[in-house]
């Protein structure tokens, strides 16, 4: 598959997004989880139809993306700007959509907000936006505000130099229960680290992404908006037997399962799209296949 690189403008800079196809083919947008990026598609997107167009976005304050600006801290739904100036730059009536994730959550989230605009949703280990306690909220508030006025406050220093094989190593150790691979870390290295030098690399992330604000409310409230604003349009879910997000989210899971959402779990871990993608290919291709006479 033929694959390039676009950068495209936003108020505070640019959107990087790597493509996959012919641009003449039905589009699907696709977004990775929190401090990951485009790159966590290299491995799948071979598996899957070839005659798509992928349209890998690199979320602001993630790989080659420009950072949002620092004025304020980021919240997760700030995520459906880009998906919104992405959409409308690449001029499609419709697109499928297919996240990880944080990129799940938040593709829900916009296909309540814009249903004209999506065709049909994958979720990759995601359900939707998280809840929590009502009785919370002035906690989780003034906890967040206070960590990120802490790193406003923080000076400038020169940022930790790594070689390449370290980069990978620290990407590898970083992650839970040992779900990364090398094979998974290298194309998310690639985006994440920017070369400065002759086997130097400096980590190109944005502190606040370890700090973000989720939507206010309970899994009443989050049920309840459901209810009022279903995503009516076909929606496939793939779940990690290690994450258990259907316990987590449990009356959501048992809404989306009234709602005839297609709902599967898979052995293995959060990252099974980067380390294993044969695993849940097969369920993504038969789902984008339905309604195709061909694909």
């Amino acid at each position: 598959m033929k694959v390039e690189e676009i950068q495209i403008p936003a108020p505070w800079g640019h959107i990087a997004v790597k493509v996959w196809g012919d641009a003449q083919n039905e589009a699907i947008l696709v977004i990775h989880g929190v401090f990951d990026n485009a790159g966590a598609f290299d491995n799948l997107i071979p598996c899957l139809p070839q005659n798509l167009y992928y349209i890998c976005i690199d979320l602001p304050s993630h790989g080659k993306s420009s950072h949002f600006p620092l004025t304020a801290p980021i919240h997760t739904i700030d995520f459906v700007v880009p998906i919104r100036i992405v959409g409308n730059f690449f001029k499609r009536e419709k697109y499928i959509a297919m996240g990880h994730s944080l990129g799940g959550q938040v593709f829900m989230f916009f296909a309540q907000l814009y249903p004209e605009m999506i065709s049909k949703i994958i979720l990759l280990d995601a359900l939707y936006l998280f809840p929590f306690d009502e009785h919370m909220f002035f906690d989780i508030a003034k906890s967040g505000f206070d960590r990120f006025f802490r790193i406003m406050e923080q000076k400038q220093t020169r940022k930790i130099s790594y070689t390449y094989e370290e980069a990978i190593q620290k990407l590898i150790a970083g992650r839970d229960h040992d779900e990364m691979t090398r094979f998974a870390a290298e194309p998310l290295m690639k985006r994440m680290f920017e070369k400065i030098g002759e086997d130097e690399y400096v980590m190109n992330i944005d502190s606040r992404l370890k700090e973000r604000f989720y939507p206010s409310g309970g899994m009443k409230f989050i049920v309840k908006v459901h209810k009022n604003q279903p995503v009516s349009c076909p929606v496939l879910i793939l779940l990690s037997t290690s994450r258990c997000l259907d316990y987590l989210l449990e009356p959501l899971y048992k809404l989306y399962v009234e709602n005839g959402y297609e709902i599967h779990k898979y052995e293995g871990h959060h990252d099974m799209h980067s380390t294993n993608p044969e695993i849940i290919a097969p369920f993504i291709v038969k789902f984008l296949l339905k309604d195709k006479n061909k694909l």
